[in-house]
């Protein structure tokens, strides 16, 4: 688990290291930024400081930056499923087994 963390810091910093250089290239501010996406400067801060962040604030700041969101993909940062393929959560098998039946009959509905 401490690798896949690795990898996810290191990725998010790489990000926050992107968005900076983007803002930068635009002359904006921390809090021009951060007020356009509707965010404080502080959270913009940290987001340059590596703070993982969710895909609408991406496209937020793909808007604000004139940027296309795929743009904030374009790092070298390796995703390898077997390193980082403990963060997703597999599904529980069910407690009961169900039957071959009942289950094509779910799939029917």
């Amino acid at each position: 688990m401490a690798i896949q963390k690795n990898k996810l810091e290191l990725f998010f910093k790489d990000l926050g290291i992107l968005i900076s250089k983007y803002r930068k290239e635009k002359k904006f501010s921390l809090e021009e930024l951060g007020l356009r996406i509707g965010i404080d400067r502080s959270a913009m801060h940290r987001i340059e400081n590596g703070k993982p962040l969710t895909i609408t604030t991406i496209i937020k700041l793909a808007i604000a930056l004139d940027k296309r969101p795929k743009d904030f993909f374009d790092l070298s940062f390796d995703f390898n499923s077997h390193e980082l393929g403990g963060l997703v959560k597999s599904k529980k098998s069910p407690k009961k087994k169900v039957s071959p039946k009942k289950l094509s009959a779910v799939k029917k509905k």
